[in-house]
């Protein structure tokens, strides 16, 4: 992992398909982070799944913590993740199936490229930033 010159992005030299990743996270109130994977340029943008690391008091539901970003809101198993408070974050990408997990309990399921996922893509802020026939992430 490395960070790149010019901001607080940390990312890694190498490419992976399929990955399971566990990490721990806290953030201060208000704070707003995410980690981001799969991603690719679409013109001059870099897009990819994001795993929302958030403050969950006043945001939107698909932008809560461990929500795959403005496309899956988190299931109504996830508890509100607390400011100052150390969590346990997982996710799991094997082919076209991502899960994300918030202290212990699955709070996204998704399969790219489903027709679920399409409708979500279609719905969210990266509509018009991503051609229909290259939604997959």
């Amino acid at each position: 992992m490395h960070r790149a010159a010019g901001g607080g992005d940390l990312y890694h030299a190498g490419t992976f398909r399929d990955f399971e990743l566990h990490f721990q996270w806290k953030i201060a109130p208000g704070g707003n982070s995410g980690v981001k994977y799969r991603v690719r340029k679409y013109g001059n943008a870099r897009l990819g799944c994001e795993y929302q690391l958030l403050d969950d008091l006043g945001a939107k539901e698909r932008n809560k913590a461990a929500c795959l970003y403005d496309v899956y809101e988190a299931s109504d198993r996830k508890r509100p993740a607390a400011p100052d408070v150390w969590h346990q974050a997982r996710i799991v990408v094997c082919g076209n199936r991502i899960e994300h997990w918030l202290d212990g309990a699955q709070t996204v399921n998704a399969t790219v490229g489903s027709n679920d996922w399409q409708e979500r893509v279609a719905r969210s802020k990266f509509r018009d930033r991503i051609p229909r026939s290259r939604r997959i992430w």
